[in-house]
């Protein structure tokens, strides 16, 4: 059986230099971050006496994991750029939620902020 392309290597080359023209645009690396950890590619996908929503929550991590292997694909410089803001995001919506319970813990993608992801 022949090994399955990656999402990247799927792509043609406008398609990649159009994704890649995209990730330097600040909007957009926040609407990434924000589907990258609504994904929960870093948690577990387990919820106890429910396959179902196992599956679910399983599928919904691989989308992200996707993803971020086809921005990994296009621009590695990018993405690890991105993954860095993406553990502030983490950071601060702890330190956020440890001072105040009634704390969203993710910031609105729309707003830019002082920590804008740049290139």
């Amino acid at each position: 059986m022949a090994k399955p392309k990656s999402a990247a290597a799927a792509l043609n080359r406008a398609q990649r230099e159009r994704v890649a023209q995209l990730l330097t645009i600040p909007a957009f690396q926040r609407f990434v971050l924000t589907i990258l950890e609504a994904s929960g590619m870093d948690g577990s996908t387990f919820v106890q006496g429910s396959p179902d929503a196992t599956s679910f929550m399983e599928g919904r991590r691989s989308l992200g994991i996707d993803i971020r292997l086809l921005l990994l694909g296009v621009d590695p410089e990018a993405t690890v750029i991105l993954e860095q803001e993406r553990l502030r995001w983490a950071r601060e919506a702890s330190q956020q939620i440890e001072g105040d319970p009634n704390a969203d813990p993710y910031p609105n993608p729309y707003e830019p902020d002082d920590g804008e992801p740049q290139r």
